[in-house]
């Protein structure tokens, strides 16, 4: 994969200036260049990069668990799972890069907002190895079944929205876990049974929304 770098920056005198050089300088012994560095009229300078970027296979597993869970071939918006697909394409997902060594970066999943893109079926268990998951969008559908205790395993999650969705059981008290989640809708579900005390857990919480279920037993 190749990633154009142009830098801009003429002393006074006309030369290119200093920190441009330097910058160019560092790029050329950090990266492997696919051409020479090219000067401009304007005292610009430009860069071309060669690099890999893939996607985290235990991530993109994760995704495609929920697509085939949840008839990802009749989602109002799809994807496309080839492999010359990467997440960061598909429909909903936000990824962030990480240099794991020199010219090769690696994307994981830091955010999925599939809300009213008319998922069916039942969320999977999978989706709880998204580390890197700070919020998970996937409200406004027609999911059924149980929330997976799993997404307790999401340490990183900061807001987690399943309203509006048909989803049945217990609510798990391991969503009592991720420390820095600060958003937790599950209105509008069919839920049951008592709300678990390990939600007390939940310090920087300051949106929990259960109503329009059927809980029971005391606060």
């Amino acid at each position: 994969m190749h990633r154009d770098f142009r830098l801009l920056g003429m002393d006074m005198d006309g030369r290119i200036a200093a920190a441009t050089l330097g910058l160019l300088a560092t790029l050329a012994c950090n990266y492997e260049l696919t051409q020479p560095p090219v000067v401009g009229a304007s005292g610009g300078a430009s860069v071309t990069l060669d690099y890999t970027l893939t996607d985290d296979p235990g991530n993109r597993a994760a995704l495609e668990a929920l697509y085939h869970a949840t008839n990802g071939p009749g989602w109002a918006t799809s994807w496309i799972l080839s492999t010359d697909h990467s997440m960061r394409n598909w429909h909903g997902v936000f990824t962030e890069s990480v240099e794991v060594r020199t010219d090769e970066f690696v994307e994981y999943v830091t955010g999925l907002n599939l809300d009213g893109n008319q998922l069916t079926g039942a969320i999977p268990p999978e989706l709880g190895n998204l580390a890197n998951l700070r919020h998970l969008f996937l409200n406004d559908n027609q999911l059924t079944g149980a929330i997976p205790p799993k997404l307790g395993n999401l340490a990183n999650l900061v807001s987690l929205s399943l309203s509006h969705n048909q989803l049945t059981g217990a609510i798990p008290p391991e969503l009592g876990n991720p420390a820095n989640l600060v958003e937790l809708d599950l209105f509008a579900n069919q839920l049951t049974g008592a709300i678990p005390p390990e939600l007390g857990n939940l310090a920087n919480l300051w949106g929990l929304l259960l109503n329009d279920n059927q809980l029971t037993g005391a606060i």
